[in-house]
């Protein structure tokens, strides 16, 4: 009995939450414009796009045009996530000038569009002439809508998909979290060195595996393969700005794993101390960054020979 209740309940929040959605969606086309689906920013060119400011609560993330597109730190610029700034592009490309929700001023902060709870998003040119000037708000009653609202202008709109989840972004998130981006296929020799032993597997040029140190072996194809393909495209949970490297155990790494390729170039990568019990610090030998990686991206890399030798 007590589930057939919970059951009528819940579908009955559900029926409420669509019935809200829909009267925002249908009370505001009375209000509409009568060019239905009109570009928000029809004058917008991406090309022309040279600085992004986007302003969180206080916090601002500035991502700079240069030869690619880069974030902008304390000590620097740091090479922009490419797939997370092209989704800015496309979304606003996407933003239509319809369901206008509201356009009394009072009712900003209920919408979360006011600069004290909005997401603030500023676009310029190179000479600092905007192209976009945008709040985005909370969601809409659906979940999978937005309230956004254009800087110098009263209306309100409610946008479909979750805009938030592109422009409210952490620091940490426009970064490119990619610590090494090669073909799998081109590695052909793998050396762990830690300070109690040195393991080297290479690949022949028929394209199989051994272990060459401590003992010479076959190795499990599986086991090699998750390894070089996770070193390929190892990528960063998060960034240790500013850490000292001796307390980071960067200095006398726990592990130094290099990668060589079928060109004899070689990049090699530092394994560091555990921050938690999930992360530990780890950074490439040619590059100052300090990154945090999840022990379980790690996994994959860090085997012991009895778990790269292949049984006889």
């Amino acid at each position: 009995m007590r589930f057939k209740i919970t059951l009528t309940l819940v579908a009955i929040l559900i029926i409420l939450g669509i019935a809200a959605y829909l009267f925002e969606r249908g009370g505001v086309r009375e209000q509409q414009e009568a060019s239905p689906k009109a570009t928000i920013f029809p004058a917008f060119k991406t090309e022309q796009a040279a600085v992004i400011s986007i302003k969180t609560r206080g916090k601002t993330v500035s991502l700079v045009k240069q030869d690619n597109w880069m974030v902008a730190l304390n000590e620097g610029y740091y090479p922009a996530d490419k797939g997370e700034v092209g989704n800015i592009f496309k979304t606003l490309n996407n933003m239509q000038r319809e369901n206008i929700v509201s356009t009394d001023p009072n009712k900003y902060p209920l919408f979360e569009l006011d600069p004290a709870n909005g997401v603030e998003v500023k676009i310029n040119k190179s000479d600092n002439t905007p192209l976009a000037h945008f709040f985005v708000g909370k969601n809409g009653p659906d979940l999978i809508s937005t309230y956004i609202r254009i800087e110098g202008e009263k209306e309100v709109f409610l946008l479909t998909g979750m805009l938030n989840a592109t422009f409210g972004k952490e620091l940490k998130d426009w970064r490119d979290k990619a610590i090494f981006n090669l073909k799998a296929e081109d590695i052909v020799r793998v050396d762990i060195t830690s300070p109690k032993k040195k393991i080297s597997l290479i690949k022949d040029e028929k394209g199989n595996w051994e272990m060459a140190a401590p003992e010479k072996a076959k190795v499990k194809k599986d086991v090699i393969e998750g390894m070089v393909n996770t070193l390929a495209t190892l990528k960063a949970y998060d960034f240790e700005d500013g850490a000292n490297l001796k307390t980071c155990g960067l200095i006398s790494p726990s592990a130094k794993i290099q990668i060589t390729m079928k060109d004899n170039s070689t990049f090699t990568l530092l394994i560091g101390k555990e921050k938690d019990s999930s992360k530990r610090y780890a950074k490439r030998e040619d590059n100052p960054t300090v990154f945090l990686v999840q022990n379980f991206d790690l996994g994959p890399i860090m085997k012991n020979t009895s778990e790269l030798k292949e049984k006889p």
